[in-house]
């Protein structure tokens, strides 16, 4: 008797969630109420399918980490700041002064560390440092070249993952 009873509640649940399924817009004519087949709701023959989210998993340790901390969504969030503001401070960099360059050669020196582009990160902390020090030149034209070749090959998986 039991599993005739979790049969009729399962059935029951069933026709209550069926019921609140968004239903596909036609082209139907007014007063007319148009009855689609379950097949059509379940991705049977002919049905409606929904496409398949592609999900790429965190590309290195540390992103993975911060998704283990802060949720995946915010992660992906996060990685679409990193690669909408960085190209535009790099950018920057060639007509800034030198303590305009020293800054934003420290913040991107901590957006790459926390995307987990940690060799990157280590590069700009020795060109912050060229920077902070009065006696040593100003940025070159090689280095900053140099910069934009390395964001673009930490730039590629990293766009993977947002799917980008």
């Amino acid at each position: 008797m039991r599993p005739l009873l979790e049969q009729t509640y399962a059935l029951r649940l069933a026709a209550s969630l069926h019921s609140r399924l968004p239903r596909p817009t036609t082209n139907r004519q007014p007063g007319r109420r148009e009855r689609f087949p379950p097949r059509f709701w379940f991705g049977g023959e002919g049905g409606f399918r929904c496409p398949k989210a592609r999900v790429t998993p965190p590309p290195n340790p540390s992103l993975l980490e911060l998704a283990a901390v802060v949720g995946e969504d915010n992660a992906r969030n996060l990685v679409r700041t990193f690669l909408r503001d960085f190209p535009s401070a790099l950018g920057a960099l060639p007509l800034a002064e030198r303590k305009t360059q020293h800054r934003l050669i420290h913040s991107m020196k901590s957006s790459t560390r926390v995307v987990g582009a940690s060799d990157f990160s280590q590069k700009l902390a020795g060109l912050e440092a060229k920077l902070a020090e009065a006696s040593l030149p100003d940025l070159t034209s090689a280095e900053i070249q140099h910069l934009v070749v390395e964001f673009e090959a930490i730039a590629t998986p990293l766009r993977e993952f947002v799917g980008t």
